[in-house]
């Protein structure tokens, strides 16, 4: 019913509980104790860069980057849309690639200088770059 307040009991017995120390992993967070490098990622840990393909070059990132996942915003022109890592070619988005085409291909790659979309000077359309640095 709309409005009604129910309260609810807490059991405070403690038989039956699991101990839980540090070391212990839970949902799989990392624990201060441990020795290793991975953990787990946010969506606050990306940037997200609109790219506009018709200005010709963008530097997405001009430091060490890896990319989380990029798609097309605005169907692309009749030009493909490569991604460079400063200026050697990691990727190149098909020619009139439609909205929402992800580019699955990309996620997880590492661009080690830098993360630059090159696209022909006479390319339309927009894609989204989701990225974060090194």
């Amino acid at each position: 019913m709309p409005g009604e307040v129910k309260l609810h009991g807490v059991d405070t017995k403690t038989s039956g509980n699991v101990p839980v120390s540090q070391g212990t992993n839970i949902a799989g967070e990392r624990q201060t104790s441990s020795d290793s490098l991975s953990y787990i990622s946010t969506k606050e840990d990306w940037n997200y860069t609109v790219v506009d393909i018709a200005d010709n070059s963008t530097t997405v990132s001009s430091a060490p980057a890896i990319i989380g996942n990029v798609w097309v915003n605005t169907v692309l022109s009749a030009h493909a849309c490569p991604i460079k890592d400063d200026t050697t070619t990691v990727y190149s988005i098909a020619a009139s690639a439609a909205v929402n085409t992800e580019v699955l291909a990309l996620k997880g790659t590492r661009f080690e200088t830098s993360l630059i979309v090159d696209p022909d000077d006479a390319a339309t359309g927009e894609i989204v770059v989701q990225w974060r640095l090194i």
